[in-house]
């Protein structure tokens, strides 16, 4: 997207995973409709903001919309925060002793 104006919807629309491109679509059709209006012309300018933000966010991180419970079903079962710091019981004491 180095080359291209920033808010250039193609290469914002090439910039973003397959998964995201028909959202995005559907949205700007909404948007250039509502700017043929004066009063709604800067929701135009405001999509193209916000998913010009997602395309570079896209780009270094694909995973940043996902919720938390998602990456950690992925991760699987955790392990027991004792076994992870064998001597959390001593820093845990320690901690309520201060």
């Amino acid at each position: 997207m180095q080359d291209a104006p920033p808010y250039d919807p193609v290469a914002i629309l090439n910039s973003l995973p397959p998964a995201k491109r028909a959202h995005f679509l559907a949205l700007y059709e909404e948007a250039v409709e509502a700017a043929r209006h004066p009063h709604h012309y800067h929701r135009l300018h405001e999509l193209l903001h916000t998913w010009w933000l997602k395309a570079e966010i896209y780009a270094t991180d694909p995973d940043f919309d996902r919720t938390p419970e998602e990456i950690l079903a992925e991760l699987g079962e955790g392990v027991p925060l004792t076994e992870a710091i064998p001597d959390w019981q001593q820093r845990l004491r320690g901690a309520r002793r201060r």
